[in-house]
């Protein structure tokens, strides 16, 4: 079986990718509970709420960018922060609008079918 990144050996590479992903989380979950008692920057920890807006929104975003601009150079700041600029609002956008509304309605439906 060959690399889906068209070099060496793609079983070592998906073993290796897997432990060291293991590893980071464990240790940035060590990190959180750790630090767990202190006070963070209020901006951090905004991000930290929208960080599955922006997990689910970037592929988009990148995919329409793609389209209408094409692809540029990797090292091209300007892109990167127009990138960012528009991520970022449009997250928190569909955490208010989308993820928070469906979290309520997922928690009235549980309440609903326990209370049966």
């Amino acid at each position: 079986m060959g690399s889906a990144y068209g070099h060496g050996d793609g079983a070592h590479f998906a073993r290796r990718g897997w432990i060291a992903a293991f590893l980071l989380a464990v240790l940035t979950f060590g990190a959180g509970l750790a630090l767990r008692r202190r006070k963070f920057p209020r901006v951090l920890t905004g991000l930290g709420t929208i960080s599955y807006s922006v997990y689910l929104v970037h592929p988009v975003l990148l995919a329409v960018s793609d389209s209408v601009i094409g692809r540029y150079r990797r090292d091209d700041l300007v892109l990167e922060a127009a990138f960012f600029a528009v991520l970022l609002p449009l997250s928190v956008l569909t955490h208010r609008r989308i993820e928070v509304p469906g979290r309520a309605w997922g928690q009235k439906r549980i309440r609903r079918i326990r209370s049966t």
